[in-house]
């Protein structure tokens, strides 16, 4: 799968970014210890790896990584996405 086609998003208003969204994102970044794959509401906030540590976090202020972890894998997190768990608000 390579993401949701554009700005696309689910009934829960995450999109799943393709490689080239990915890629962008991670380049007009200032955190580059941080690599977003998700967003909400239309960024929101995003979701995404931490280059440092592997996990799935949450980045609020689109520029650090809060100390807010989703989920351990990337394969986790999709289910947590799927799921509309709590923890991905």
């Amino acid at each position: 799968i390579n993401g949701f086609k554009d700005w696309d998003w689910n009934e829960n208003m995450f999109t799943i970014y393709s490689i080239k969204r990915i890629e962008e994102e991670y380049i007009d970044s200032k955190n580059k210890a941080f690599v977003p794959f998700s967003d909400f509401l239309i960024n929101s906030y995003q979701i995404g790896f931490s280059k440092v540590d592997k996990k799935i976090y949450i980045d609020y202020d689109l520029n650090r990584v809060n100390d807010y972890t989703v989920a351990e894998t990337f394969e986790q997190s999709m289910i947590e996405i799927i799921n509309d768990s709590e923890k991905i608000y």
